[in-house]
């Protein structure tokens, strides 16, 4: 089981369908747990999202499954969940059609 408190760094990519990859990196002493919801602050180091490159992701444990959000894209409003690659792998993916995401997790 995830236990979002261990979590001490993540990053993700989300590829899409043109063949673009977007690597998010986590911003250093960003990670905020509040009301069982971790909460931290990315930078996408290849392109200029939104005027500055910075989303917000939220990861959240729900019957022991890893689901996560964003501020800025793949349906943003509602957690999405994340299916482990392989059962000792700390790395998680999500499909959206065409599109995919992979999240990386390390821990204390």
């Amino acid at each position: 089981m995830v236990n979002l408190q261990d979590i001490k760094k993540i990053d993700f990519s989300y590829f899409d369908s043109n063949g673009y990859i977007y690597p998010f990196e986590m911003i250093e002493n960003s990670l905020e747990l509040k009301n069982n919801e971790l909460k931290c602050y990315m930078y996408c180091k290849v392109t200029n999202l939104s005027a500055n490159g910075e989303v917000f992701l939220y990861l959240k444990v729900q019957d022991d499954e890893l689901y996560f959000r964003t501020n800025y894209f793949a349906n943003s409003t509602e957690y999405t969940k994340l299916s482990k690659n392989s059962e000792k792998s700390l790395s998680y993916k999500a499909i959206f059609g065409k599109d995919y995401l992979k999240l990386n997790c390390e821990y204390y």
